[in-house]
């Protein structure tokens, strides 16, 4: 039998629903603050709205992250439909926004 738990980061443990309470604001202002990190270390900047963060870059809004409860949105301005990733892949979360940042900054 497997043991769960050993490996946790603290991505994976804000995504855990334990003992039945809803843990969604919890993970939701984690990834948040990850988020807002890696925005601020490309040399951009962020608006909050609501529940969604917009990306600045040159005074440009390129961008748009979205929190729902069970996926977080990316979307390039232009695009139709977000890019849905879950709360535990940050990896994939920061990949996406590194190229947004890329191709519309210079």
């Amino acid at each position: 039998m497997f043991k769960f738990g050993m490996n946790e980061g603290k991505a994976y443990k804000a995504t855990k629903n334990v003992g039945g309470e809803d843990k969604y604001e919890d993970k939701k202002e984690l990834m948040r603050s990850k988020i807002e990190e890696i925005i601020k270390s490309n040399k951009c900047n962020f608006e909050q709205v609501g529940n969604d963060l917009e990306v600045i870059c040159d005074d440009e809004h390129i961008a748009q992250v979205m929190f729902r409860k069970d996926y977080i949105g990316v979307k390039k301005v232009g695009v139709k439909f977000p890019t849905e990733f879950k709360y535990s892949e940050l990896g994939k979360i920061k990949k996406e926004l590194n190229e947004i940042i890329k191709s519309c900054c210079k």
